[in-house]
């Protein structure tokens, strides 16, 4: 679906524009009968502008979209119950103003927002070789100002940016599959509890020389829990430039 609307007097315009869309092949996997591949998407856009006289104008750009998708299944594979889920907003306001005829300030301040959040199967076990849920937020907001103007030959412009960026990640992870890091060679079809490689001897199994003693605090099927980790960060930065285009003769 999509509808659009448009209307305004002299002074005063909006634009707006909304669509959607849901399928039952969303990541058109390549099985002939797709599945769990069913996945939604939603955007709406508002673009406003108002200019109350002939030298102040104001433009306002308004955007939210939402992307829902399950995590297609593999015939060999067919338990998962993935999702993820992906919600973005921008705001951006720009304000411009003729001091005179050659001479136009611009002031544009904006903020975006985007969060991704991967869901794992409702019984974690359902996920192989291991369950992961994952949410990350990415937040850039700024402001940009600039004066330009055309005197003479001279066709300059001077202005500053301030930006920061925000990160902030959580997630979690937990192995599911007793063969994936198992201490012993034949792991599958020794007992979970087995922890240990020198155990393996007395039950005719081979040490595994890929065994990770480290990951098995976050082996579901040996007792562990689930490894959870979260950090965030902010980026800082801010900048000045200026140019001049001179024109010389023809």
């Amino acid at each position: 679906e999509e509808a659009t609307l448009s209307l305004g007097t002299s002074r005063l315009g909006n634009f707006l524009v909304g669509n959607s869309e849901r399928s039952g092949r969303f990541l058109d996997t390549p099985e002939f009968w797709p599945m769990h591949d069913i996945g939604n998407t939603a955007t709406l856009f508002d673009h406003l502008d108002f200019q109350p006289n002939g030298r102040d104008a104001l433009h306002l750009n308004l955007m939210a979209a939402r992307n829902w998708r399950q995590v297609p299944k593999a015939y060999d594979q067919a338990r998962p119950d993935q999702r993820q889920e992906v919600i973005s907003f921008y705001i951006e306001q720009v304000y411009q103003r003729s001091i005179d005829a050659y001479t136009l300030v611009s002031v544009n301040a904006f903020l975006r927002r985007d969060q991704v959040d991967f869901y794992p199967s409702r019984n974690p076990l359902d996920d192989s070789p291991a369950t992961l849920a994952q949410n990350r937020l990415l937040t850039n907001l700024g402001v940009h100002a600039d004066l330009s103007s055309v005197q003479g030959r001279h066709n300059w412009k001077a202005g500053l940016q301030a930006t920061q960026t925000r990160l902030d990640e959580r997630f979690s992870l937990g192995i599911t599959d007793p063969a994936y890091n198992s201490p012993c060679a034949s792991g599958g079809s020794l007992p979970a509890a087995l922890t240990d490689q020198p155990q393996c001897g007395a039950l005719g199994g081979p040490p595994n020389p890929g065994f990770l003693s480290s990951l098995l605090p976050y082996d579901l099927t040996r007792g562990g829990q689930l490894y959870v980790f979260r950090g965030k960060a902010n980026i800082n930065q801010i900048a000045f430039y200026g140019q001049d285009s001179i024109t010389l003769g023809d």
